[in-house]
């Protein structure tokens, strides 16, 4: 029933209980209904007020969690920091993001970044650079309150930035040679999905190392993750794209 009414994340013991990956998915659901009730308001506010209001709710959120629930272990701490609230900083940045690119402002910046293609690939790196860097000498993460409530928004910049250089990519050759590339970019979700299962499945076989594994789970992921794509997603997409 809880996965049903895609309220599963919000209790422990079946947060994970079907298909572990599938916590996400509650959130990402619960995530549209917000949308769905606020996008006439989202188009038209200041992008300020998204970016500070998604910060604000995210960091008090998951600091409150933090000090609550830091006591009872990583598992329930990670369960409660990653409900929708405490999320939010990085769905924010996804909706600044796909407003400044459709905005004028950033044509110009996309058009701008295409004529000196190092720029924007090089100030990808350094934002990636400086977020590992910042993750690798605080890896326990979970024992620190300033890594479990501020990190994400650290790597929610990251993320997006790789997206804008994507979205900056016009050199011809590249975008030939990325194609295989965007293909497992539509079949991603796919991927995502399907990973878990695979492996647990191949976990039970006491002969199969890691070493050995790992062809055979990332074939095995791609293929049912392809079908997945051609065979239900796709078709149905185009059946109810009105």
């Amino acid at each position: 029933l809880t996965h049903a009414l895609f309220l599963h994340s919000w209790f422990i013991n079946h947060q994970g209980a079907i298909n572990g990956v599938n916590w996400s998915v509650a959130l990402e659901m619960q995530f549209y209904v917000l949308m769905l009730l606020i996008a006439p308001w989202l188009r038209r506010v200041h992008w300020a007020v998204i970016l500070s209001g998604g910060v604000a709710i995210a960091w008090g959120w998951r600091a409150m969690v933090f000090y609550s629930v830091s006591s009872q272990g990583q598992f329930p701490l990670f369960v409660y920091t990653t409900e929708l609230p405490g999320m939010l900083d990085e769905f924010a940045a996804g909706i600044l993001l796909a407003r400044f690119v459709l905005s004028a402002r950033g044509a110009a910046v996309l058009a701008w970044a295409r004529r000196f293609v190092f720029v924007l690939p090089l100030v990808t790196v350094a934002v990636v650079w400086a977020a590992l860097r910042i993750y690798w000498a605080n890896a326990v993460y979970w024992d620190s309150a300033t890594m479990v409530i501020g990190f994400r928004s650290l790597m929610a910049v990251a993320c997006a930035m790789v997206l804008l250089s994507a979205c900056a990519l016009g050199f011809a050759p590249v975008v030939r040679w990325t194609m295989p590339l965007r293909y497992l970019g539509t079949i991603s979700f796919g991927i995502y999905l399907w990973h878990l299962p695979v492996i647990l499945a191949l976990h039970r076989l006491p002969w199969l190392t890691a070493e050995r594994a790992l062809p055979v789970v990332l074939g095995l992921t791609l293929l049912f993750a392809s079908m997945s794509w051609h065979v239900f997603e796709r078709p149905l997409m185009r059946r109810y794209a009105r």
